[in-house]
């Protein structure tokens, strides 16, 4: 038992306070952001954005009803949309339903067009309007 707390023990804190970058970069000051997504000119009712500035991890707030709000790093940031809804049966458990994202793919990864340059602290709100997957 004392040696599963004593590996335990480092893991929950890096967990928790995360992890240094090797090259002893500093992560960027945070900025408040808050704003509105539309799916198809609706607000988008749940998901996700996740907003990512190069070299750090992306920082993820949860929409819902078209709203989201939080901490992410200043600078700029690439951002992409997500929202999931149940698919088709699991080809491995019938009962239970895969989860697909119906915002278009052009809205995740590099080459998404949401972008936003954040200041530090506070920021004017976002709006952002992406379209489901045709």
């Amino acid at each position: 038992m004392r040696y599963l707390a004593c590996f335990a023990t480092p893991i929950a804190l890096a967990a928790i306070l995360g992890c240094p970058r090797s090259d002893g970069v500093a992560p960027p000051a945070a900025a408040k952001v808050n704003g509105n997504i539309k799916l198809d000119g609706k607000p988008m009712p749940g998901g996700e954005v996740r907003f990512s500035v190069s070299g750090f991890p992306p920082k993820t707030l949860q929409v819902t009803d078209g709203a989201f709000s939080g901490e992410v790093f200043s600078g700029k940031n690439q951002i992409d949309a997500s929202y999931e809804k149940e698919g088709a049966p699991h080809p491995m458990d019938p009962k239970t339903k895969l989860k697909v994202n119906v915002v278009s793919p052009k809205y995740s990864g590099p080459n998404s067009p949401l972008n936003k340059d954040l200041a530090a602290g506070d920021n004017p709100p976002l709006s952002f309007e992406v379209t489901s997957k045709k």
